[in-house]
């Protein structure tokens, strides 16, 4: 976001020049959608309210900048810093899940379907060709996915691929050889990653947030970053960014 948006428009000012003027125009010329838009601002603020509170500035230019409206159907991604926060919030074994669901954008029944033999550690690449589905009665089970886009290889993040090897090392693989699990060792069903991902958000102060916000979070930063939407939409497994 700083090398490919900010720091190209924004990035020869000096702090204590820059006004809220000169982030309204930034953000009016931005070729990109507007809730997109209001993920570089809140990016944007979050740097420059640090420079308040180091005082190198006395007021944050981006408190109140006037921004593209966003249509009521268009849904504003988390920030790096709220994924981290629920990443910290999020009980001990399933944590990792924060940090994989946010460096793939596995949908939920995907990331808690996934299993060992289906984690390539040496190529970095995940397969995905099914889901965990939980029935309204019984336990969940294995089931095809969601689509015939679904099935995907998904390449990983060094980061990725170091907290999934981190995360078996202390927890070990589940029934069925399942990544993420209860500390019993069953799958979790959608209910349940239903509450856990709740009860995180809880506890970082926030709200709104389910697994399917991780999933709009890589997309919006693979968008960001410049990546085409048709090659997001095919490691999303979907043919849009839903």
């Amino acid at each position: 976001m700083l090398r490919l948006h900010i720091l190209p428009e924004l990035g020869r000012w000096p702090l204590a020049g820059l006004r809220r003027a000169h982030i309204e125009q930034w953000a009016a010329r931005l070729s990109l959608a507007p809730s997109t838009i209001r993920t570089l601002h809140r990016t944007l603020s979050s740097l420059l309210a640090a420079a308040v509170e180091d005082e190198r500035i006395p007021r944050n230019p981006a408190s109140g900048a006037r921004l593209p409206k966003v249509d009521s159907d268009d849904v504003v991604p988390m920030t790096a810093k709220e994924v981290q926060a629920v990443a910290s919030a999020m009980v001990e074994h399933i944590r990792t899940a924060v940090v994989v669901a946010a460096g793939t954008g596995l949908r939920q029944g995907e990331l808690f379907g996934l299993t060992v033999d289906r984690v390539d550690f040496l190529r970095r690449e995940l397969r995905v060709d099914r889901q965990l589905w939980s029935p309204r009665t019984g336990l969940p089970v294995f089931a095809p996915p969601k689509s015939k886009a679904s099935r995907r290889t998904v390449v990983l993040s060094a980061v990725v691929v170091e907290a999934l090897a981190a995360h078996l090392a202390t927890f070990g693989p589940g029934n069925d050889g399942v990544v993420f699990h209860t500390m019993r060792g069953t799958p979790v069903s959608r209910v349940l990653g239903g509450d856990y991902i709740r009860s995180a958000v809880k506890r970082a102060g926030l709200s709104g947030i389910t697994w399917h916000s991780l999933r709009h979070y890589h997309a919006s930063t693979l968008l960001s970053a410049g990546v085409s939407p048709a090659l997001v939409a095919e490691r999303l497994g979907t043919t849009s960014r839903r």
